[in-house]
């Protein structure tokens, strides 16, 4: 098991967007929104693969997903 929690915001260790942990298991469950595409989604990934994150390390029109809930800005 790993040291993240539901809640905790990460991102891949190879990069990419900040995503928002939904679920803890052999797997960590992600949520976040795709401001390319404009959807929302849930992946999964290895816990060995992810690191905790940050909102700032992401352009300035995304919002990272926190509890059920995304925003964009305009």
């Amino acid at each position: 098991m790993s040291d993240f929690k539901k809640g905790d915001v990460i991102k891949l260790k190879s990069g990419g967007p900040a995503m928002t942990v939904s679920a803890v298991g052999n797997q960590i469950e992600c949520m976040y929104f795709n401001i390319d595409t404009k959807s929302f989604n849930i992946s999964y990934f290895p816990p060995e693969t992810v690191e905790i994150g940050e909102y700032d390390n992401y352009p300035n029109d995304f919002i990272a997903v926190k509890s059920s809930s995304y925003q964009i800005s305009n």
